[in-house]
């Protein structure tokens, strides 16, 4: 037995436009979705909703927006955050990190303020020291012992919005 098919022209374009506006569709949703998972919250924070999620980070590319500290080159922010540490101003310290890094890092440099061990911090951060590029907007410096073994690194990462590069990791 031979199945016949009809053929009926006049549901053949919007078949095809719907099938095209359906593939157009799922891939804007998939394009949207990778840009949104771009940004994980520092302090593990539980969100209960999607609204939630989206005014904390509106509110983090704002604060982004608005940060004109660290340096115009990944070496001017070390520099910057070593003089700060100097100074023992562990607030001021503290702007030259990631936007939602800043707070628990003020926190911590002011707990080894208190213990006297801001100078190992800075003796880490002045050691001979290679920087290199990771990719675009991202720079890792690493410092070697006296063996040549690479024993500290920092990660610094370019804000976009104001191009003055913050310290990510120590």
């Amino acid at each position: 037995m031979k199945i016949k098919f009809k053929k009926n022209k006049k549901y053949l374009l919007p078949t095809i436009i719907s099938i095209v506006s359906f593939s157009v569709l799922i891939f804007l949703i998939v394009q949207q979705n990778d840009k949104e998972i771009v940004f994980v919250p520092e302090n593990e924070v539980n969100f209960q909703s999607v609204d939630e999620y989206n005014e904390y980070y509106d509110a983090l590319i704002m604060a982004y927006k608005k940060d004109n500290f660290g340096g115009d080159t990944p070496e001017e922010t070390i520099n910057g955050l070593v003089e700060a540490l100097k100074l023992g101003d562990v607030e001021l310290a503290s702007k030259y990190f990631v936007v939602e890094k800043q707070k628990r890092v003020a926190e911590e440099l002011a707990i080894g303020k208190e213990n006297g061990v801001l100078g190992l911090l800075i003796g880490d951060l002045t050691k001979e020291n290679e920087g290199f590029e990771m990719l675009e907007n991202e720079y890792r410096f690493r410092t070697f012992d006296e063996n040549n073994i690479a024993e500290f690194s920092f990660d610094l990462i370019l804000n976009e919005y104001t191009n003055k590069w913050k310290i990510e990791s120590l």
